[in-house]
């Protein structure tokens, strides 16, 4: 009996061992900011029940434009029982360039038993810079990193300093797919995707552009295979006939048609008050334009448009009475007229 005495004695005086809960204070924001700029500070405390923390920043880098605290400042205090975490969010102006930081300067966190929550935290740095020494960090690289055609090989073969490509694809083909990798992930390509394609060469400029705003451009021709190809000169340069009627549409007051060209029958365009036959012509850079064809003679195809009128300048072959045969330039364009004198400043056109 005095053994078991004993040894109740000594199970009543061990301590109770009491173990100190533990958390976090984060402060979270962007690396860098502009002079002038806003920038976002994130306050997340992760865990405890009743707090009372306080953001510490410079003010002569940073001013405070909203503060997040429960009294709209950098002050933190509640109580949320059972609530394992909290996230406030405080927003500053950058005020001049240099480097700063932000952090919970003071901070008393405890538990549902209001046992001290031990907290470890440190502070978040800024760079803040002027908006001169951003735009000097900007990449400058405007080079692509791949080129290709999905289904068919470009030549010659791809180099980041070589900016003329071609490709051939067979004569049914009414669509390509283009692909273009920059070779910064910072810079923006454009010219890419499905396009439509017809007969002859089409011309794609693919263009990239660096973070700096500089461009560099790179030039795609994809050569559909025209087994009979309908090729004219005008004036100097080279064209090919248009033989596919979804690729050549009629201006206004002209109507759907077709004519025989090296006894091809290929899509026309005919307007009969003036007896004008119109087909499409595609030139080197793939651009399509409309020609007047007769009998076997092309010429370019000129409106001139008002607000209310359209104009289309008709060749006069014949002489007019008491006027001089001349060239009037309409919109940059030349057309055949008359001028009654050299110091008449009106014409007469057909």
């Amino acid at each position: 009996m005095k053994k078991l005495k004993y040894l109740l004695l000594i199970l009543l005086i061990i301590p109770t061992i009491v173990h100190a809960a533990s958390g976090k204070i984060t402060v979270s924001s962007a690396n860098q900011v502009v002079v002038g700029n806003r920038v976002t500070v994130t306050v997340k405390l992760s865990t405890g029940s009743s707090w009372e923390m306080d953001l510490s920043y410079d003010k002569n880098y940073l001013q405070l434009v909203s503060g997040g605290g429960e009294a709209g400042g950098t002050n933190m205090v509640n109580t949320s029982t059972g609530k394992a975490n909290r996230t406030y969010t405080f927003t500053f102006k950058a005020l001049k360039s240099g480097s700063t930081s932000v952090k919970v300067g003071s901070y008393y966190v405890v538990d549902d038993n209001f046992n001290t929550v031990s907290i470890s935290t440190s502070p978040k740095s800024i760079k803040i810079i002027t908006q001169a020494e951003l735009e000097a960090s900007y990449s400058k690289d405007n080079n692509l990193k791949a080129l290709s055609v999905d289904g068919f090989n470009i030549t010659p073969e791809f180099n980041k300093d070589t900016l003329d490509y071609t490709v051939e694809v067979p004569a049914d083909t009414k669509t390509v797919k283009i692909n273009a990798t920059p070779n910064d992930g910072r810079s923006t390509v454009s010219g890419t995707g499905e396009k439509e394609v017809v007969e002859g060469a089409n011309n794609f400029p693919i263009t990239v552009r660096a973070e700096n705003g500089s461009e560099k451009k790179y030039n795609l021709v994809v050569n559909v295979i025209d087994k009979n190809p309908i090729n004219t000169t005008i004036n100097g340069d080279d064209y090919t006939v248009i033989k596919q009627r979804d690729k050549y549409t009629c201006p206004e007051l002209y109507t759907e048609s077709s004519v025989a060209i090296n006894e091809i029958n290929v899509p026309a365009c005919f307007n009969e008050k003036i007896n004008y036959t119109l087909v499409g012509l595609k030139n080197s850079e793939g651009e399509i334009i409309s020609a007047v064809y007769d009998n076997g003679n092309y010429s370019l195809y000129k409106e001139v448009v008002g607000t209310s009128i359209k104009i289309i300048p008709i060749e006069y072959k014949e002489e007019l009475k008491g006027y001089e045969k001349t060239t009037v330039t309409i919109d940059s364009s030349k057309y055949s007229g008359f001028k009654y004198n050299d110091n008449n400043k009106y014409y007469v056109i057909y």
